[in-house]
């Protein structure tokens, strides 16, 4: 239901590289993730939560502040999360250990 929420929190994972299906097995996180950011701006503020990995400044927590800069804009804010734990399988993927 559009219009009846102020803000809109969102989040954000992992980047644009294949990070996400290499890890989560997830396919089309980032095509999903920034049109489901895009619709939601059209209807609000928006609150953005960036959870860092560990290993994963460079392809995915920079890509990502970076696409938010220049496409949500300026105004928008963003929560950059540094509280991540390794949960259930997480630790037999080294990088994220």
């Amino acid at each position: 239901m559009t219009g009846s929420a102020d803000v809109y929190l969102l989040d954000f994972k992992y980047g644009p590289g294949d990070c996400t299906e290499r890890i989560s097995d997830a396919q089309d996180y980032w095509e999903v993730r920034t049109h489901n950011h895009l619709e939601a701006k059209r209807h609000g503020e928006l609150m953005v939560r960036v959870l860092v990995l560990p290993s994963h400044w460079e392809c995915c927590t920079k890509p990502t502040l970076e696409w938010i800069s220049e496409t949500l804009g300026g105004e928008t804010r963003v929560n950059i999360m540094f509280q991540y734990r390794p949960e259930w399988q997480a630790r037999e993927i080294p990088e994220l250990r």
